[in-house]
């Protein structure tokens, strides 16, 4: 799997909970240890530690709590822009709806979290996660193609003599791994 910001291979997704109330951070724990695919990978209970918290542990994705004193989860989110882990707000209150997803927030969910809705989340999580992994891979894919359709002319000007054309290419989808023939890619 690819993760949404470096952009590197990780397995399982990396999470970060961050909420005033260590109850529902105890909750969120429990109910992520039966899911293998993300993992907890730090908490914490004071807003105002979250960013230096979300910078070194370089989650995937960021379970936030919206209402907290000192600093709410609406300005953690807005502050960290363009680099922040993909959001899910927790609240108790559901007045904050709109202004989450203003932030571009995957989900938003209310406490207590409840084990359905819960799963939905993860599910719409791995979704996204899938979709920018598969986007991602598109460029390199183009370089590839590229190199492949040089080849021949880098060796003649180089004076080496051109391997024969590239019959088949190796493509992994999911578990399966495919030749095909390189000029019915297009992309």
């Amino acid at each position: 799997r690819m993760s949404a910001r470096t952009g590197k291979e990780t397995q399982p997704w990396s999470v970060v909970a961050i909420d005033d109330e260590p109850p529902a951070l105890i909750a969120l724990a429990r109910s992520l240890a039966d899911v293998p695919d993300f993992v907890l990978a730090a908490t914490c209970s004071d807003p105002l530690s979250a960013e230096p918290l979300i910078r070194d542990t370089e989650p995937v994705v960021l379970f936030l709590d919206i209402n907290m004193p000192g600093r709410s989860g609406l300005d953690i989110a807005r502050t960290l822009g363009r680099e922040a882990p993909l959001i899910v707000f927790l609240t108790a209150y559901d007045t904050y709806a709109v202004a989450a997803f203003e932030t571009h927030a995957i989900d938003y969910l209310l406490k207590p979290i409840e084990r359905k809705r819960l799963a939905a989340t993860l599910e719409r999580l791995r979704v996204t996660l899938a979709d920018r992994a598969q986007r991602a891979v598109i460029p390199r894919l183009d370089a590839l193609l590229d190199q492949l359709e040089r080849a021949p002319a880098l060796a003649a000007a180089s004076g080496v003599a051109a391997s024969a054309p590239v019959a088949r290419v190796l493509v992994k989808q999911g578990d399966r791994t495919t030749l095909l023939d390189p000029r019915l890619i297009d992309r």
